[in-house]
């Protein structure tokens, strides 16, 4: 799929990551599927931001976890265009 160019802005690197800040970068395996993700330590919580390739339908789908641990959020990287992320 080829994604369209998107309109948002780049900001600056030193206002995306702080140099100071530490992921954890993590790999899942299970039967069908590979998960990679970022994993943040906020002390009274963590959050991921996951990265999975599913094998049965061979797409990627990147989602985000709220402290419940629901699915917040899933984009299909073969369907989702630049300016829908």
């Amino acid at each position: 799929a080829t994604l369209r160019r998107s309109t948002h802005k780049i900001l600056p690197r030193e206002r995306l990551l702080d140099e100071t800040e530490r992921f954890y970068l993590g790999k899942d395996n299970n039967d069908r599927n590979v998960t990679f993700y970022l994993e943040k330590d906020f002390g009274d919580r963590t959050q991921r931001v996951y990265l999975e390739q599913d094998s049965g339908y061979g797409t990627v789908v990147i989602y985000f976890e709220k402290e419940s641990g629901d699915r917040t959020v899933r984009f299909d990287l073969e369907k989702v265009s630049a300016e829908q992320t």
